[in-house]
């Protein structure tokens, strides 16, 4: 895997187990709807991480999930083929709007 560095088998295994925790939680969250319609990535795997992205998604074939066609991005948005039917989206994490938002909320 691309995120461990290389002949480093613990980290490999790390994120190998890793993967198959996420793959496992989202099949298992899918088997509970009618349809899938997108799958959406956020936080450190959703903006940084396209190899866990890609790697998460090749395992969800089963569910029509496609593979990324584009790697990190610099805006919101698809990151999956277009005219899939489940669409794989990635959304920047703005906890500095959150942090923001709650802390207006405590001020006077």
């Amino acid at each position: 895997m691309v995120a461990a560095a290389p002949h480093d088998d613990a980290a490999t295994l790390a994120l190998e187990v890793y993967v198959h925790r996420v793959r496992r939680e989202i099949a298992a969250a899918a088997s509970s709807l009618s349809r899938l319609d997108a799958l959406v990535f956020t936080g450190e795997i959703g903006w940084d991480q396209p190899e866990i992205r890609l790697a998460v998604c090749r395992g969800l074939r089963q569910l029509g999930v496609p593979a990324p066609v584009r790697g990190n991005r610099d805006d919101d948005g698809p990151v999956g083929p277009a005219g899939a039917t489940v669409s794989v989206l990635v959304i920047e994490p703005r906890e500095d709007l959150q942090i923001a938002t709650d802390a207006a909320a405590v001020l006077p």
